[in-house]
């Protein structure tokens, strides 16, 4: 093996590592996966305040948009010394995604999980068939919420 096909293995390695098609196993815990848009107003019926990660509230619609069954398939990847997880979904939950991200531009979007938003990144355009969870866990962090919200195993 050449000195160059070594180099790109190990940048592939350390860029962009991922674990596909994660799936929760018969007795894995689980958790409860919410995406909610930010309320435009506290006004509105049912708007309630959670903390973000940085402990500023944010009021959230209580509309969920995204759910746990929503989910078609889970992954851990791994870029830039960090993982996040990332989620595919059933079709008719894109296309639910798809049409409150487009009609909610410059909102957030919490995702919570059990109930405590773990990032409530800025709405910057429409968003469908996948989304990744980015906030900088460390391996286990990212395989236990990726084995948590995961569909189970067949």
């Amino acid at each position: 093996m050449t000195r160059l096909s070594l180099l790109f293995i190990s940048a592939t390695l350390f860029l962009g590592c991922r674990d596909s098609s994660i799936r929760r196993a018969p007795g894995d815990p689980v958790a409860l996966l919410e995406f909610r848009v930010e309320a435009a107003s506290a006004n509105l019926p049912g708007v309630a305040s959670f903390p973000d990660p940085g402990g500023h509230p944010i009021l959230l619609r209580p509309e969920v948009v995204i759910r746990n069954a929503d989910i078609s398939s889970v992954e851990v990847e791994q870029s830039k010394g960090h993982f996040s997880v990332g989620l595919r979904f059933i079709p008719s939950a894109a296309a639910r995604l798809e049409r409150e991200t487009a009609s909610n531009l410059g909102r957030r979007m919490a995702v919570l999980i059990d109930g405590k938003i773990v990032v409530a990144p800025l709405i910057r355009s429409a968003i469908s068939s996948q989304a990744r969870i980015d906030a900088h866990f460390t391996r286990d962090e990212a395989f236990r919420i990726a084995r948590s919200v995961a569909p189970p195993a067949a």
